[in-house]
């Protein structure tokens, strides 16, 4: 009898830098030759190789790594397990084991933070400065001082002031 453990949460989960490394652990008599890791990024989907792992988490326990790039995508990552036997093939959700690749939303999720929309490419900063009126000393309207872009990296794109 073949068993499975995962949850989206350590020591299972890892994020360092811009990759998410995912583990599952398995024991039983009739172990899967290959494991690939079903994931999804911007509607299309993966299938990445996972790694069996030299050192057993536990005795009588393989475990078995995969990664997926964060560099692109949504911030909610879905993702399966597929095994794979030289004859047959069974897949790895939250439900449990099944023989057919999984819903959507039947598979693991994971929600990580997000950097923000990728299509903004460039951020405005815009200074006024007060002037001042004789005839309305309570009112004091502004005038626009300089515009300042600078891109997402930080670096300046392009500067406009006035010297009036």
């Amino acid at each position: 009898m073949l068993k499975a453990w995962h949850l989206p949460v350590a020591p299972f989960i890892k994020v360092q830098q811009d990759r998410l490394f995912i583990t599952l652990w398995l024991s039983g008599e009739s172990l899967p030759q290959r494991i690939t890791l079903r994931a999804e990024e911007d509607n299309e989907e993966l299938s990445l190789p996972m790694q069996r792992l030299r050192q057993a988490p536990q005795p009588g326990v393989v475990a078995w790594r995969g990664e997926i790039s964060l560099a692109s995508g949504q911030p909610r990552r879905r993702y399966s397990f597929k095994l794979l036997w030289a004859d047959h093939q069974r897949w790895f959700t939250p439900q449990g084991f099944t023989r057919f690749p999984p819903a959507r939303l039947e598979q693991f999720a994971i929600d990580l933070p997000d950097a923000g929309p990728q299509w903004w490419p460039i951020r405005c900063s815009i200074r006024f400065s007060p002037i001042a009126l004789p005839a309305a000393p309570r009112v004091t309207p502004t005038r626009m001082r300089s515009i300042t872009i600078t891109r997402r990296d930080g670096r300046l794109c392009a500067r406009h002031g006035t010297n009036r």
